[in-house]
């Protein structure tokens, strides 16, 4: 008897298409609202940032500009003789350095220069110390009080006068136009209203600046008017 093999059923992969998805940020992002209903570029998002301006900002660094050149014109008038000039001193005490401004402080009193003495004990060596620092002046004992020393200053020459007077008109123009000055200032704040009014211009930028050239003039003509105050009292 003759035996019947099975047939062999052959399996055949079925092979299912897949669709590949790539994963990218969205151009568009719904507006806050109804949901979905209309959409906007992220582009569109983006806007230009500008940085503020504060006047307040700038009228101090205007006003410092100013102090400044009235602490100049100040020395000026006084030629080498400030405050400031006792300040390297040393001062011999019991064989022991101490700094002039450990002992005493300088200040100006019309013309002359007076010396306020922590402890009156000291005065003696404090006049020794400036008779020998080479500055030719002479300090003497205030009658009406015994922690102070005066220095008159010398008188200024008509030739003095007038060198101070160029000096003083150099140092104008350098608080004027030179770095920093009040015309410096104005030009770097300038190009920041510049920027900021191209990328986007309205009534409140324009009031704005207009109150920033109106600050900045009456800068110049504070400025103007203490050169011309002290070149007055410098020549007469």
């Amino acid at each position: 008897m003759r035996l019947i093999q099975p047939l062999r059923v052959l399996r055949v992969p079925i092979i299912i298409p897949t669709r590949t998805f790539i994963s990218t940020p969205s151009l568009y992002k719904p507006k806050k609202g109804k949901k979905h209903e209309h959409l906007e570029p992220l582009a569109a998002q983006h806007t230009l940032a500008t940085e503020d301006i504060d006047l307040k900002e700038i009228e101090t660094k205007f006003n410092k500009i100013l102090d400044q050149f009235t602490k100049k014109t100040n020395e000026i008038k006084l030629g080498k003789s400030e405050p400031q000039m006792f300040d390297n001193l040393k001062i011999d005490i019991d064989n022991t350095k101490f700094k002039y401004t450990d002992l005493a402080s300088t200040s100006i009193k019309g013309r002359n220069l007076v010396i306020t003495v922590f402890d009156k004990s000291n005065n003696s060596k404090i006049i020794s110390a400036i008779l020998d620092s080479g500055l030719n002046l002479n300090p003497v004992q205030d009658q009406t009080n015994p922690n102070q020393l005066k220095i008159p200053l010398p008188p200024m020459t008509k030739d003095f006068k007038l060198q101070q007077s160029k000096l003083l008109k150099s140092q104008f123009e350098r608080y004027k136009n030179g770095s920093p000055s009040l015309n410096s200032i104005r030009l770097d704040y300038k190009k920041k209203f510049d920027k900021k009014m191209k990328n986007k211009k309205n009534d409140d930028d324009v009031k704005q600046f207009k109150n920033f050239e109106l600050l900045h003039k009456t800068s110049l003509d504070k400025l103007s008017e203490i050169f011309k105050t002290n070149e007055k009292q410098l020549l007469k």
